[in-house]
């Protein structure tokens, strides 16, 4: 890769090296924590037994997350997922 020099003001770098920083920073601050929702949980939500959730996470229907050792799904993507499930149609 070839080096390019690049002509700026001191402000103009100062404000580059600030957004960086900013970034980095946001990063590293914890978010609100998420909801996890387990098995039978989610089941409840879906009107499904936990064979059914299973089934669908197999087949990558809902996306879980292993969390010492047991499945949890997140509720914002189980509530998306659910705001556009009908109970007449298999998902």
């Amino acid at each position: 890769m070839k080096n390019k020099i690049i002509i700026t003001t001191e402000e103009e770098l100062r404000e580059i090296i600030a957004d960086c920083v900013r970034g980095q920073l946001k990063s590293l601050i914890p978010k609100e924590e998420e909801e996890l929702l387990t098995v039978n949980e989610v089941a409840d939500l879906f009107g499904v037994t936990a064979v059914t959730i299973h089934s669908w996470k197999k087949k990558k229907i809902l996306a879980f997350h292993r969390i010492g050792g047991r499945v949890r799904f997140k509720k914002s993507e189980i509530m998306e997922k659910l705001s556009t499930h009908n109970k007449y149609y298999r998902i």
